[in-house]
């Protein structure tokens, strides 16, 4: 009877400790990826813009731009093909949607009013690109590829303000399925909307 109890002690210790360890590394990794957000991803996108490697209308302002734009892997009308490093580590590699430190990031870039570019295909190819949107807005996603990887998913746009959701995070999106571009807007559609269920992360 002693030696059972010794056994389940052991195990409910062992169970203890794991659970500790992993909510400590979702922990870390959720401040990893928040960080990458503002300190890799947002200074990245205003060197980017600010250096108007893409500036189609020529007016002095330069457009935001996807992530395989920031790290260099694509090429833009100002740089080469692997010219441009604003965004180096996990980040510059060649995956769509990118990832860090158990976190996807995506990147979205307005179309207009009331839609988004997915991609720097798609946004090369079109003919009707409304730069003033391009210049001014961009919003950047962050979500964990697993329940052991992150609890949060977060949100940065172009005003440099981090946001996340104010309800627990339910892992409903993954490396096929992505956050829809509205998702903080409360699938509304619109650029302009207000936050819908999502607060200031810092």
């Amino acid at each position: 009877m002693k030696t059972l109890l010794v056994i389940a002690s052991i195990v409910l210790l062992t169970a203890c400790g794991n659970n500790e360890l992993l909510e400590s590394r979702k922990t870390a990794n959720e401040a990893a990826a928040a960080a990458t957000l503002k300190a890799a991803i947002f200074s990245g996108q205003i060197s980017f813009q600010a250096g108007r490697f893409n500036d189609s209308d020529e007016n002095g302002i330069g457009r935001y731009g996807f992530i395989d734009e920031l790290n260099g892997h694509r090429a833009v009308d100002g740089a080469a093909r692997g010219e441009l490093q604003f965004i180096t580590g996990p980040l510059a590699q060649a995956n769509n949607p990118s990832e860090a430190h158990g976190y996807y990031f995506k990147v979205y870039l307005p179309k207009g009013e009331n839609d988004v570019y997915l991609d720097v295909d798609e946004l090369r190819d079109a003919t009707d690109k409304n730069e003033k949107y391009l210049e001014r807005m961009f919003i950047v996603y962050a979500w964990p590829k697993n329940k052991e990887s992150g609890g949060k998913i977060f949100a940065l746009r172009q005003d440099g303000q981090l946001l996340t959701t104010m309800d627990k995070y339910d892992y409903t999106y993954d490396s096929v399925n992505l956050p829809p571009w509205d998702l903080i807007f409360g699938g509304s559609g619109d650029w302009n909307a207000p936050l819908k269920g999502w607060t200031f992360y810092y």
